[in-house]
């Protein structure tokens, strides 16, 4: 629910003051991102079932992923 309203509300301000696009697309694939990474979260909370724990692997899952998208971009770019 969350998600939807902060990605209506970006939408919103980028109709209102012209600001890229606004799209219905974009708050409906927000939405849908946003309630996957919810789930994910939720499901490896009860996987690890210790908060460090979990912080840490997420930390990890998020450096990964960030320099995998920024190699990407330097080769692409």
């Amino acid at each position: 629910m969350l998600t939807s309203l902060v990605s209506a509300l970006v939408e919103f301000i980028q109709l209102r003051f012209q600001l890229g696009s606004c799209d219905v697309d974009d708050i409906i694939l927000n939405t849908l991102g946003g309630s996957i990474g919810v789930a994910l979260y939720y499901l490896l909370g009860r996987l690890l079932d210790d908060e460090v724990r979990l912080q840490k692997v997420i930390s990890i899952f998020a450096l990964v992923c960030s320099l995998g998208v920024i190699v990407w971009a330097y080769v692409n770019g």
